[in-house]
């Protein structure tokens, strides 16, 4: 039981590691040419939802405030106060969100 466990646990992560390789590679085929444009998925929930580039981002993705502040290694309430406009992100924290959610960090500034 355990060692099916762990087989099926090994393969999950594959499909996740292609999934996110295929969400990128997407990504990168419908933004422009030019670093730091938005793939149109991601601009399309800022011009119709008016959030935060950081909110884009995390619902492109399918990521929560706390799956991302673990991964990002930061506080959810900080993640809270940017998407809010309550804060504005140091440039360390911009570079570990950015790297979490596979962007640009220009692409997560308003």
């Amino acid at each position: 039981m355990n060692e099916d466990f762990i087989v099926a646990a090994t393969k999950l992560r594959a499909a996740a590691s292609l999934m996110a390789e295929a969400a990128d590679a997407l990504d990168r085929a419908s933004s422009q040419n030019e670093p730091g444009d938005l793939p149109t998925e991601v601009r399309a929930i800022i011009e119709r939802d008016g959030v935060h580039p950081l909110v884009a981002w995390r619902r492109h993705r399918f990521v929560s405030q706390e799956s991302l502040a673990e991964r990002a290694g930061i506080r959810a309430g900080t993640i809270l106060d940017i998407e809010h406009r309550r804060r504005q992100p140091k440039p360390g924290t911009l570079l570990k969100l950015a790297e979490a959610l596979r962007c640009e960090p220009s692409q997560l500034v308003p």
